[in-house]
């Protein structure tokens, strides 16, 4: 029996460390893209984007966060002896810290704030996800 819940809970953190990894490729993917078309575009020609615009680049910055969240719960809501289910506890407070500035970048881009898109996009540039 004990077995069975070793198995379970074997299974349980194998699937939490592979949501960590998914979920922090998807935002190393948003922050590069959105840091890459910023370089690119410029402030005023990143307004012109369509497909997907500005407010939607906002909305999925968003919506990766409250994903980044519950996963953030549930890593550290498990009790286990794993260390890598810790280290990705830790590891996740980058990743909010990143989408925190992608959504300031993109709300900077919204108001015109040259000065803070710089700001935050060398944020961005430092953070270590």
């Amino acid at each position: 029996m004990a077995d069975d819940d070793d198995n379970i809970k074997s299974i349980d953190e194998e699937r939490l460390n592979s949501d960590y990894d998914s979920t922090r490729e998807i935002v190393k993917i948003l922050l590069d893209f959105i840091k890459k078309q910023f370089n690119s575009l410029g402030m005023d020609d990143f307004h012109k984007l369509v497909n997907p615009s500005l407010e939607d680049l906002l909305k999925y910055v968003m919506n990766m966060q409250k994903i980044v969240l519950k996963l953030e719960k549930k890593l550290v809501d498990i009790k286990t002896d794993d260390s890598e289910i810790f280290l990705n506890s830790m590891r996740i407070q980058n990743i909010k810290q990143g989408l925190l500035y992608a959504e300031n970048l993109l709300f900077s881009i919204k108001n015109y704030n040259r000065k803070e898109c710089k700001e935050y996009l060398d944020k961005l540039d430092k953070n270590n996800i």
